[in-house]
């Protein structure tokens, strides 16, 4: 089982086949932490084109709920 859950907690960390989106994304992470409305909101932008270059990136879609908290 320790080998299945490291497997899984692999898998999650896994960057998308899109460097584009993983750029995006690590974008929009700088962006969030600034903590300031407009930080977020070009946050959210970052992540949303992260999530139209690579729909499964589940980390981006987080990304775009993450970018909600400080509008």
């Amino acid at each position: 089982t320790e080998v299945r859950g490291s497997e899984i907690d692999r898998a999650r960390r896994k960057p998308p086949a899109n460097l584009d989106a993983w750029e995006l994304y690590q974008r929009g992470l700088w962006c969030v932490y600034k903590v300031t409305k407009e930080g977020n909101e070009e946050a959210r932008n970052l992540f949303l084109k992260a999530v139209e270059r690579d729909p499964d990136f589940a980390l981006a879609h987080a990304g775009i709920s993450l970018s909600c908290y400080n509008r």
